[in-house]
C-alpha cells in the first residue's frame, strides 16, 4: 500500500481537544502532541512535534474556535496549524 507523507485537513475547529487517526479503529495508534494540552490558537500551535502512539492519551487543545488548515507531516512527525478565519 502507498504511504502518505502528509495528512491535510481544512475545516472548522471548535474549542475542545483532538487527536488524529489514520484508520477507523479506536485501539489503533493516534497522532498526538508530544506533551499534554498543547494549545492550538489563531497564532498556530504551541509546539509542533507529535508522536504516533496508543498512549498516553494526550490531545491538542483548541482555545480559539475558527477555520484552520492542519498539516501532519508523517516523515518529520510535526504538525503545522494555520488559522484561516
Amino acid at each position: 500500500p502507498m504511504l502518505l507523507d502528509e495528512l491535510n485537513r481544512d475545516g472548522k475547529l471548535k474549542k475542545g481537544d483532538f487527536k488524529a487517526c489514520s484508520e477507523k479503529d479506536f485501539s489503533a495508534p493516534f497522532y498526538r502532541p508530544s506533551s499534554p494540552d498543547c494549545e492550538v490558537s489563531a497564532s498556530g500551535v504551541a509546539a509542533n512535534d507529535m508522536v504516533y502512539t496508543t498512549g498516553p492519551d494526550d490531545k491538542w487543545k483548541v482555545v480559539t474556535e475558527g477555520n484552520y488548515r492542519l498539516t501532519l507531516n508523517i516523515k518529520s512527525m510535526t504538525i503545522d496549524v494555520k488559522y484561516l478565519d
